[in-house]
């Protein structure tokens, strides 16, 4: 058996050992390259997220509020750089696959739900 040795952004590959004076198969196995998610911590609801998403994939994600709470807004980064308000729609969030570069940490922001009370 010969090692093939090569990176994951070549084409190009080299075999080493003897001469090859025969046909040869060729055996590649790729995995699609993934960033680690986190979730912030965060009060009065819940973030539910996959713990890795894949690299240049959209990435998506639920925010639920606790009882009498409303959701007020949702954050997400990308590496070290800057919280970004990320606009969902029923609790529902999508970070575009354009974004999804590096480790990404998503976090939520709740208010308590406003009630208005008229008398009768």
């Amino acid at each position: 058996m010969h090692r093939v040795s090569g990176s994951d952004t070549s084409a190009n590959y080299t075999i080493s050992g003897s001469v090859v004076t025969d046909n040869i198969s060729i055996k590649a196995t790729f995995t699609r390259a993934t960033v680690t998610v986190t979730k912030e911590y965060v009060t009065n609801g819940t973030i539910a997220a996959a713990t890795t998403a894949e690299k240049g994939n959209s990435f998506n994600f639920t925010v639920t509020p606790s009882t009498g709470y409303d959701i007020s807004k949702v954050y997400y980064k990308v590496g070290n750089g800057d919280y970004q308000e990320l606009t969902g729609s029923n609790g529902s969030y999508t970070i575009a696959g354009s974004s999804v570069t590096d480790n990404i940490s998503i976090k939520a922001e709740f208010v308590l739900k406003t009630l208005s009370v008229t008398k009768a």
